[in-house]
């Protein structure tokens, strides 16, 4: 049972907040006729993603068959692959998968059994642990102790960042992640930030340095260099580089704080890291820093929480008081933050492009004005980012206010802006696409909101409720869907002919990996 626990992984993405669901009539491009499918478990298609094409499907009245796993036959393509853990069938170990595209082929790697065996006892495994490329496994080992009501007791403790090698088998060690005086040090740093209105305690400290320790970590997008949070030679932890290649380690600037999350920019140039002194608050807010790979630059971005990255250079970043405030875009190339909502917000969700962001304005004014002539209290706000230009839409859901969540972004394509006609639509990579998943009922959409195809996914007896993760494949040939609370299933939907596979349980949540294997 305890290494089962780990592999319920956390989701840490954008608020699921129900809406109740109502739909507008778009200008349709196509007249595609809606095929409605039973989506039995049938073969797996042997098409080349580049030969499959969105067709009508012919009305299915077969009953669905009862689902079954499909083999384990090899890798078939050259990727890119979706990855993810499970318990090997019939046994408690622990393995890690790549899985082609259409759900067929696999590669199986087995985890040594000691190294599981410390996933499950110390920190749980996370899919942030593999490298992008899928050959490199980081996890830890030893401890670091625990606070309780006093600071931990002196003694030999030995955190340690270890790696395994997923093509070879081989484990090596990266750094012992402690300094020589832990956990006194703790008392050192508080008499440097000399703060006596803070009321900080060096347990306080402690307690952030745990919690960031194993959670700031994180590879760069090309899998060669992993960021991590390390405490080797300073009073606080800090960011460290280390190059899997030259077996290099960096120290990257930073400040007293202890480390608390990392996220590479998606060029690999930055690295954006956030840290604080205690963590005894919900609302306590980060400082925020981006430094550059080479360690060429070095950027303060004030405080507050990390949001979307929007592309190779610009995040959104905001504050958070009662609610949510003062949204800002963010450009780590010079530094520069721009206000976009400077009131409060119930939350935001951004167009796929990546040019418009929607917010839920819960006000236009910190604190809120007592009057606000023309404003809308939990209307949507469609926001341009690069104009900054504000449209205050109408709210086509009439419980959104009561929310306080982001009504579905609005699109906007060709100068057209339409609301969403629910929130549960996904946006396909090649942006030609929505999916919706409601429950086992799968719908997909033209962009333009032509509904082209109903699939109904043949869920086990033991599942059933929504989806826990849903995932486009990254050629928008398919979508990866995993259901049930305690023992996750995943299946795979063929785009093209509405094909749907059950490929593997129990599994944990996945990614995809650009790969060749």
């Amino acid at each position: 049972m305890k290494t089962l626990l780990f592999l319920v992984i956390l989701v840490s993405l954008a608020g699921c907040n129900v809406f109740s669901s109502t739909t507008t009539t778009l200008p349709a491009e196509s007249q595609t006729p809606i095929v409605k499918s039973t989506a039995n478990l049938l073969p797996i298609s042997t098409q080349t993603p580049a030969q499959l094409t969105v067709l009508p499907l012919p009305t299915s009245t077969q009953t669905p068959e009862p689902p079954t796993l499909t083999p384990e036959p090899g890798l078939r393509t050259d990727g890119p692959y979706f990855g993810y853990f499970r318990h090997k069938p019939g046994s408690s170990a622990l393995q890690f998968v790549l899985l082609d595209a259409d759900g067929g082929g696999r590669k199986v790697i087995d985890v040594p059994a000691e190294l599981a065996d410390s996933f499950s006892k110390l920190y749980r495994v996370d899919m942030r642990y593999v490298s992008p490329d899928g050959k490199w496994l980081a996890f830890y080992t030893g401890s670091a102790g625990t606070v309780n009501n006093d600071l931990a007791i002196p003694g030999d403790y030995d955190l340690t960042l270890n790696l395994l090698d997923l093509t070879t088998g081989e484990k090596q060690t990266v750094t012992l992640l402690l300094s020589k005086n832990y956990p006194t040090n703790f008392v050192k740093t508080i008499k440097e930030i000399n703060d006596p209105y803070s009321g900080l305690r060096p347990k306080d400290l402690q307690r952030a340095f745990l919690d960031g320790i194993t959670q700031a970590l994180a590879w760069s997008p090309d899998g060669r260099y992993l960021a991590f949070a390390g405490q080797m030679d300073g009073l606080s932890s800090d960011p460290y580089l280390y190059d899997s290649t030259t077996k290099e380690i960096q120290r990257l600037p930073s400040d007293n704080e202890e480390l608390q999350w990392i996220k590479w920019s998606p060029d690999g140039k930055w690295i954006l890291h956030g840290s604080r002194l205690s963590n005894g608050s919900l609302f306590a807010e980060y400082s925020i820093y981006a430094v550059a790979r080479d360690n060429s630059s070095f950027r303060n971005l004030d405080y507050g929480f990390a949001g979307d990255w929007l592309n190779s250079h610009e995040f959104l970043e905001y504050r958070f008081g009662i609610e949510p405030y003062q949204l800002q875009l963010v450009d780590v190339n010079s530094g520069k933050i721009t206000e976009i909502w400077k009131g409060y917000f119930g939350g935001y969700k951004v167009d796929p492009t990546g040019a418009w962001v929607v917010v839920t304005a819960l006000s236009s004014t910190v604190p809120p004005g007592e009057e606000e002539p023309g404003f809308v209290y939990g209307a949507p706000q469609l926001i341009n980012l690069k104009s900054f230009e504000k449209i205050q839409m109408p709210d086509p859901f009439s419980n959104a206010t009561a929310w306080h969540s982001p009504s579905p972004f609005l699109r906007a394509k060709d100068g057209l802006v339409v609301p969403l006609p629910n929130w549960a639509l996904i946006a396909s990579p090649d942006m030609k696409y929505w999916a919706e998943v409601i429950n086992s009922d799968v719908k997909i959409y033209t962009y333009n909101l032509d509904l082209i195809k109903e699939i109904s996914i043949p869920l086990q007896d033991t599942e059933g409720g929504w989806p826990n993760d849903r995932q486009w494949s990254p050629d928008s040939s398919y979508l990866f869907l995993m259901y049930g609370r305690f023992k996750q299933t995943l299946y795979v939907v063929n785009i093209s002919n509405g094909d749907v596979n059950l490929v593997d349980s129990p599994v944990s949540y996945g990614r995809w990996f650009n790969v060749n294997q």
